[in-house]
């Protein structure tokens, strides 16, 4: 059954689209000598059956909408956390996530939302928007230039063991470079890799942690040679 609303979108998507072409093809057709009638029934019968998702169609928020005003079913605008152009904000711990791959963007979400990615934040969130809606909005921050982060030194020179986790690893405890799967300088790598350079460190350092307590590979990262625990205190970490 269709709500007063997709009825009210019915006849307004109808009168502006559809009956126009309606018309047109009823004039061809009579001037072929067919008769119109059989054809104005179905074509009203096929529309009324393919309203409801027509109507929907219409009414679909862009990726841009949904930024900065929330979707249609009460998910916050994405611009409450990550700022008004996706830059993040670092002393709340909130990413940047303009400028990051599309693709991977809408696998996070999609991941937020079937709850193989944790997040008490964005769980619930991604539950809120639709399939096309993820899409929309994944490739609107993709098609956002990257900017950096309030309160981020763009000119602070690496620290020494931070900058040698990046480059070359830790092979004593099995740990790759960043550089690897990161690429150079942290840039990412097509929409399996992302980028870490320009996010926060500390955002940088939450996720490492989380991996950690998930068991997932990265978690070698902070194992203590001495004790054997995983720990955040690890010099070069926050590095």
């Amino acid at each position: 059954m269709q709500s007063a609303q997709q009825h009210g979108h019915c006849v307004e998507t109808y009168t502006r689209t559809a009956q126009p072409l309606a018309n047109v093809a009823f004039k061809t057709l009579n001037h072929a000598g067919m008769k119109p009638t059989t054809l104005a029934a179905s074509a009203v019968l096929a529309f009324v059956i393919l309203c409801p998702s027509l109507a929907s169609a219409a009414s679909a928020l862009t990726g841009e909408q949904i930024a900065a005003k929330g979707s249609s079913a009460g998910a916050p605008p994405c611009s409450s956390c990550h700022g008004s152009e996706g830059q993040g904000q670092s002393a709340a711990g909130f990413p940047r996530i303009s400028g990051l791959d599309a693709k991977y963007l809408a696998r996070q979400l999609a991941a937020f939302a079937a709850g193989t990615r944790a997040n008490p934040v964005m769980g619930p969130v991604a539950k809120l928007l639709s399939p096309s809606e993820i899409t929309s909005v994944a490739a609107h921050y993709a098609n956002i230039p990257a900017t950096k982060q309030p309160g981020e030194a763009s000119t602070k020179p690496a620290p020494p063991e931070g900058m040698r986790l990046a480059v070359k690893g830790d092979w004593n405890i099995g740990v790759p470079a960043c550089a690897q799967c990161h690429g150079p300088q942290g840039l990412g790598v097509g929409s399996s890799f992302p980028p870490l350079a320009g996010q926060s460190s500390a955002y940088l350092a939450a996720q490492l942690a989380e991996l950690t307590r998930m068991g997932i590979e990265p978690a070698r990262v902070y194992t203590d040679k001495r004790t054997g625990k995983a720990t955040i205190d690890r010099p070069g970490l926050r590095e």
